[in-house]
């Protein structure tokens, strides 16, 4: 192996590090890491090596990174599997960008080691072609907001003190985005008092007063390309899993009809990491809100 092919391989393993690190913050991720097999009795040389704990009880993990132009064998995915057993890891996961033969995936499958490839949009050797699955819900909001005024008995009017519009659509607002009401589809209703109202004098608040709210949901669903990732991607399932995802626009392309309308988010089955863009509008101040997050299964 030349110097040159042996800095590409650690630069290659550097980039799984790095990936790891960003995926797993909270573990103990190490780079050319060694263990004591517990059968050979010597000292196995790991690539990356994953240690965690959960509920009480101790995990490691172990990656072998092969950055290599041909596809990773069955004798790869063997040897690995040897030193998975020796020292005593409870998962393993070999990595090679050149893909696997047909014999690698079935063996790997068989003895339970993922198989996955490292991807950075930075580096043109660790380039691919990435896919998003991003889930769109469109939020329509009718608000009504009503007063009755009944009094008791005979009294001399001046006026009537009603609540200003635009503190009763505020409060309306704080309540949702404290989740302290329905957001379900349908037809809701807030009963509001006087404290709620900033109305003092009793005698001139409406005895009925409410916010009435209709919600209407609506759905889409597309894929994203972004321009710039890194990532694992599983080589079985074609799952990315990114620590950095950037698109061309903040909300790429929200309106511009490529959407598939779904009647059911349910129906489309979304294992994998994806994006959900919520947005939701409010009928009476002609305004909307939007929340993106990356959801990881």
């Amino acid at each position: 192996m030349s110097k040159s092919e042996k800095k590409t391989g650690k630069d290659f393993e550097q980039l799984v590090y790095n990936i790891y690190k960003e995926l797993e913050p909270h573990a103990d991720v190490r780079w050319n890491d060694f263990i004591e097999g517990n059968d050979s009795k010597i000292s196995r040389q790991i690539d990356i090596s994953i240690r965690s704990e959960v509920a009480g009880h101790k995990i490691l993990i172990i990656i072998q990174a092969k950055d290599q132009k041909r596809p990773a064998d069955v004798n790869i995915v063997g040897e690995f599997s040897d030193v998975i057993k020796d020292v005593g890891a409870q998962k393993g996961i070999l990595i090679c960008n050149s893909g696997f033969t047909t014999a690698a995936k079935n063996s790997a499958l068989n003895k339970k080691i993922d198989i996955c490839s490292a991807h950075d949009a930075s580096k043109i050797n660790w380039q691919t072609k990435i896919q998003i699955p991003v889930i769109k819900k469109s939020i329509s909001v009718k608000l009504k907001f009503q007063h009755t005024f009944v009094p008791m008995g005979e009294v001399s009017i001046n006026g009537i003190n009603l609540p200003d519009i635009e503190d009763t659509y505020n409060y309306f607002l704080s309540q949702w985005e404290s989740s302290n009401i329905s957001k379900e589809p349908g037809l809701h209703r807030i009963d509001l008092d006087s404290q709620i109202l900033g109305i003092l004098n009793k005698d001139v608040m409406p005895l009925q007063s409410y916010i009435e709210y209709e919600i209407t949901n609506r759905h889409h669903f597309k894929y994203f390309e972004p321009v710039d990732y890194r990532g694992i991607k599983d080589y079985i399932t074609n799952n990315f899993t990114p620590t950095f995802l950037k698109f061309k626009e903040p909300i790429p392309f929200l309106d511009d009809g490529t959407w598939k309308y779904i009647k059911d988010p349910n129906e489309i089955s979304v294992n994998a990491v994806h994006l959900n863009i919520e947005i939701v509008y409010f009928d009476l101040a002609k305004s909307k809100m939007m929340k993106i997050n990356l959801v990881k299964p």
